[in-house]
């Protein structure tokens, strides 16, 4: 086997694992299938980069990434849900924001919009991610589902 082959088994491996480890904490069983970057589908996390890609300017810090992809996956996934699932998402915002709980809604409201008008094509649900810095920039690794 090849070098190149050996590390790219070696990164899916460790990928499947991550997956596996970060959906067995979100209660997820140990039977669920996790397949790693699956033929003819887009990588969700380069998806998720250019949906945060306008906002991704104001944040300098891991702790302002981390904050920007967490309300970017609560308005891609609740884009996904009916309006009723929608409402519930939005009393739950505002159950748990208490100071600019209004500024939190308008800005998920907004990315809620952004992902119908820009990213309406995708419909794959976030079920996990991660952020790391690397060097300069971020990396991002997300689990979601297949349509």
């Amino acid at each position: 086997m090849s070098q190149s082959k050996s590390k790219k088994k070696g990164k899916t491996k460790k990928a499947r694992r991550w997956l596996k480890d970060g959906l067995l904490a979100k209660g997820f069983s140990r039977g669920t299938k996790v397949l790693v970057n699956p033929a003819g589908y887009e990588k969700m996390s380069e998806v998720l980069g250019r949906f945060v890609d306008p906002y991704a300017q104001y944040a300098d810090s891991e702790e302002d990434y981390k904050r920007l992809y967490s309300v970017a996956v609560i308005a891609w996934n609740a884009a996904l849900l009916p309006p009723t699932g929608r409402s519930m998402i939005q009393k739950a915002i505002q159950a748990t924001v208490s100071s600019g709980g209004n500024d939190a809604e308008l800005i998920i409201n907004e990315l809620i919009q952004r992902k119908e008008r820009y990213f309406d094509e995708y419909t794959r649900m976030i079920l996990h991610y991660e952020i790391e810095m690397e060097g300069d920039g971020v990396r991002v690794s997300v689990a979601s589902t297949l349509v």
